[in-house]
């Protein structure tokens, strides 16, 4: 059996008596429950699908077309079947 000095004992007792009322302070606290059930969220997917279908519908109303720009092009080339 080793002796312990007892300032070493006292700082082992107060560590411990610091965890109990840790541990009684962490036990008496009241957690409420904050869980949402997964069918009550609508879903990324769900949204993502939405906002495009509305985009979509509004693209769909105008009637604009724009000349087909497949081809790109360079500045200052002779171009690219010339």
């Amino acid at each position: 059996m080793t002796l312990t000095p007892i300032h070493i004992l006292q700082r082992q007792k107060d560590e411990e008596n610091k965890r109990n009322e840790q541990k009684m302070d962490f036990g008496s606290m009241n957690f409420t429950n904050h869980t949402k059930v997964a069918s009550n969220n609508i879903t990324y997917n769900q949204k993502h699908q939405q906002s495009m279908t509305d985009a979509l519908a509004k693209v769909r109303e105008s009637k604009v077309t724009h000349e087909d720009t497949t081809q790109i092009i360079r500045p200052n080339t002779s171009g690219f079947h010339k």
